[in-house]
């Protein structure tokens, strides 16, 4: 049975959206070196995500 976790496009997406979403949290919520520190986080999200859904799909029982 196929995932939709299988298609890069929604890989990427989802760390895409996490990162939009902390980003902009980032920028209403934060300031000074918080904000950076969530900016951080969003950049590590982007290419993070993808790689750990790859490896959960892969693995899947």
């Amino acid at each position: 049975m196929s995932s939709p976790l299988e298609n890069p496009i929604v890989r990427y997406g989802a760390g895409f959206a996490s990162a939009g979403t902390i980003t902009f949290f980032a920028f209403t919520v934060a300031d000074g070196t918080s904000r950076w520190i969530w900016l951080g986080i969003a950049i590590v999200e982007i290419f993070l995500v993808p790689h750990i859904l790859r490896e959960a799909t892969e693995n899947a029982v």
